[in-house]
């Protein structure tokens, strides 16, 4: 379904069906040169069936505007493939459009992971929700890097030794008068 081309009907002829109701103005999606997808909704989706495009005329047509896309692929000399970054996502196509424009961690995709040097043209990222304790959690997905804008480092603390007041100390638990039974000796 094209969502991009959007145009709003009225209904002239119910189609011998209950879905339909004469006179009522509805969005329609083209499906083909004969036929639209029709919603009650501007959504695509949320439509109650694909009839002929006879039953209805034509209002207006709709077209969504969408911002262009920003210039790519962008040249990252000073970002470090080994480390994590914030970044705020700015642009994505139109059938992206369930993924939020906010705030991403990403991780630079390297087509070649064995080379240790620093990435000279990077041109997509791997994005996810939310970063802690050295572990990714809400994969995303890959987008191209220029969809990205305001990337900054975050500076991972997981992975650096404990001070000597953070040293983490482990007793032995304290029995009290209980003997551990094991089942195999």
């Amino acid at each position: 379904m094209n969502t991009s081309e959007m145009i709003q009907g009225i209904c002239v002829d119910t189609a011998n069906t209950t879905v339909l109701v004469e006179g009522q103005t509805y969005f329609l999606f083209p499906n083909g040169p004969n036929y639209f997808y029709v919603s009650i909704f501007p959504d695509s989706k949320a439509h109650k069936g694909c009839y002929q495009s006879r039953c209805f005329q034509i209002i207006k047509k709709l077209k969504e505007e969408w911002p262009g896309e920003p210039k790519g692929p962008r040249l990252v000399s000073d970002y470090d493939k080994e480390k994590v970054y914030k970044a705020q996502l700015v642009w994505r196509k139109p059938g992206y459009r369930g993924t939020e424009l906010k705030e991403y961690f990403i991780r630079l995709k390297v087509e070649y992971p064995e080379q240790k040097l620093k990435i000279n043209l990077v041109d997509s990222c791997y994005f996810y929700d939310q970063y802690e304790n050295g572990q990714f959690e809400g994969f995303r997905g890959c987008f191209p890097l220029h969809w990205f804008g305001e990337m900054e480092e975050v500076l991972d603390t997981y992975n650096q030794e404990f001070s000597e007041k953070e040293q983490i100390v482990v007793t032995e638990p304290v029995i009290n008068g209980y003997e551990q039974l094991s089942l195999f000796d």
